[in-house]
């Protein structure tokens, strides 16, 4: 598997030794069209810990239980992490400088809901009309680190998941009589991330920390081939630009890196191969095939999502809840 650069590429980068070694044999569930997952795997690739990424849960009791939600990395001992932010927090208590030190939890919380503000609202424009079909056929073209073939059977079923999700999501701001794709909205929030990095490299401290990596997981997203329509937005930003080249840089020997588009417009990202695309497309038939299974398995799945506490709005609803008056006790 291709590794990150030498050490002197990014300002802080980090060789494993000593505490860092504890991510050694580390399996990153998720998929590279993930912004959650995207930031999690710059961030150790970052570290020249670049991990697997697959697309099979690492447990089917923690997916019953917790719904799918990306991420999750699994550790060497066995132990199962969720939440992007809890993963950078583990990063750095294994020797990876990430910028979390001193950085109250409200602040992090605060970041973390920009983020998922933003997410929500230019998700929707990867499965809007015109896209739907558009949108499994990325799902089959995306790639497994390594190939196994439980992956891409498991992201074809995964693949119907979030196509479901993110219609119901659309169906519901339509019904709520907002703008389901708002261009002008996201670009509102891209700019507010270009005016921090007016007077500053790096968005977290004197070299790329958490911060950075999330905002460049969402870039990825953005990137990766359904909406394109996003990448003239990102180029009319003036530091937004000179931050990411320094980011992508310093991660150029990192497979599937999208937001290269962002600065190479011409420049044409790998496929999964053939085959590997025939078996996505036969277990994504045989999804649909036996639909009132895969139909219970969704809704089920659906209702548990909630439980997870890493799942995109989380943080925002527990915002929302603390400011929300608590009902008189009666007491």
């Amino acid at each position: 598997m291709p590794r990150t650069p030498p050490a002197a590429t990014l300002p802080g980068h980090h060789t494993p030794s000593g505490p860092l070694r504890s991510m050694e044999g580390a399996v990153l569930y998720g998929v590279t069209h993930s912004p959650w997952v995207e930031g999690v795997r710059l961030a150790m690739a970052h570290a020249s810990t670049l991990p697997p990424v697959t697309s099979h849960p690492h447990s089917l009791s923690r997916v019953w239980h917790q719904g799918l939600v990306f991420p999750a990395l699994r550790l060497a001992d066995g132990s199962i992490h969720g939440d992007s932010f809890h993963v950078y927090s583990l990063l750095e208590a294994a020797g990876q400088p990430l910028g979390l030190a001193g950085v109250p939890a409200a602040d992090r919380d605060h970041a973390q809901a920009e983020l998922e503000r933003l997410f929500l609202t230019y998700a929707p424009g990867r499965c809007i009309e015109g896209r739907r079909w558009r949108f499994i056929t990325a799902w089959s073209q995306m790639r497994e680190h390594p190939y196994t073939p439980w992956g891409v059977l498991s992201r074809a079923f995964v693949s119907i998941y979030f196509f479901v999700l993110i219609r119901l999501g659309i169906r519901l701001t339509r019904a709520r009589g907002r703008p389901v794709y708002d261009l002008a909205r996201i670009e509102n929030q891209i700019q507010a991330w270009d005016a921090r990095l007016a007077d500053t490299p790096w968005l977290t401290a004197a070299a790329p920390g958490f911060l950075d990596f999330a905002l460049l997981g969402h870039i990825q997203c953005m990137a990766s081939g359904l909406t394109d329509e996003l990448l003239p937005i990102l180029r009319r930003q003036e530091h937004l630009m000179s931050w990411l080249a320094r980011m992508l840089e310093g991660l150029r020997d990192v497979p599937d890196l999208h937001a290269r588009r962002v600065l190479e417009p011409d420049l044409t990202l790998p496929r999964a191969g053939s085959g590997e695309q025939a078996l996505f497309w036969f277990a994504w038939a045989c999804c649909l095939w036996a639909w009132p299974l895969t139909g219970a398995a969704l809704l089920l799945l659906l209702a548990r999502r909630p439980r997870n506490p890493g799942h995109s709005g989380a943080v925002i609803a527990r915002q929302r809840a603390q400011k929300s008056p608590t009902a008189p006790s009666g007491d």
